[in-house]
């Protein structure tokens, strides 16, 4: 098995934080006022699928 390079272990590792920063701030919006989530909740559906997208991606698959 070929080892990754390093420019696809950084490019993971840019998925990796991305995915932990949405997952952050979706945590810190159910502490939001309502009105302010009002505003995210017209965008969470979207929100809420790239993280799952994220996750998939980084996940291990059987070869």
């Amino acid at each position: 098995m070929k080892q990754a390079s390093s420019d696809i272990i950084w490019f993971c590792s840019q998925l990796q934080q991305a995915e932990q920063t949405i997952s952050l701030a979706l945590e810190k919006a159910e502490e939001f006022s309502e009105d302010d989530k009002a505003i995210v909740d017209r965008i969470l559906p979207d929100v809420e699928l790239i993280d799952i997208t994220l996750l998939q991606l980084l996940s291990p698959t059987m070869p």
